[in-house]
């Protein structure tokens, strides 16, 4: 199965909403997508598209894949210089705008059509959100199997997604109840 992965060395930006518009004030309103999400959507969708043709990806990927996200925020000048020097090592979890799902989106939407027909194809991922002093955003992309627990290629390896589960076992690991029919 294929997979690929790119960085985007620009700070996170979250996905902005739609702006309304009406045609010389008339009519019924449109719906225009803002220039800063769509200068970040567009500049998505070159890095993701030069990272398929490394990988010898060159079309679009078919079925359910996984995106794995990591975000690295700018670490505040503000902060002491014991806090920075933690903050550095990319592990300190970041909690300031903009929010996780709102990066999620903006990447998900620049790779429309490129990495995917549509980011309803996203089945998995991780994501991660941590300060850094080299802002940007790191994306790895893996076709999935049809079913959880096939195996695809996340670029290290073959790995396995399944849920172990227990064998005669119900929910929360009880014992499952027959049902009576009679």
């Amino acid at each position: 199965m294929a997979s690929f992965a790119f960085t985007l060395n620009r700070p996170p930006f979250g996905k902005q909403r739609a702006i309304p518009t009406r045609p010389h004030g008339r009519g019924k309103a449109r719906m225009m997508t803002p220039p800063e999400t769509r200068d970040y959507e567009e500049t998505i969708a070159m890095a993701c598209a030069d990272a398929m043709s490394k990988a010898g990806i060159w079309e679009a990927l078919q079925g359910p894949v996984r995106v794995d996200i990591d975000m690295f925020y700018a670490i505040p000048e503000s902060w002491p210089e014991w806090k920075k020097a933690l903050a550095s090592g990319e592990k300190m979890w970041c909690t300031v705008r903009p929010d996780e799902d709102n990066v999620t989106k903006s990447v998900y939407d620049g790779m429309n059509g490129v990495a995917y027909g549509d980011d309803a194809q996203v089945a998995a991922g991780d994501r991660r959100k941590v300060y850094s002093p080299s802002p940007r955003v790191e994306v790895r992309v893996s076709q999935l199997g049809l079913f959880d627990g096939d195996e695809f290629d996340d670029g290290a390896g073959y790995v396995k997604l399944a849920r172990k589960k227990a064998t005669g076992q119900g929910a929360a690991g009880h014992e499952p109840c027959p049902f009576d029919d009679g």
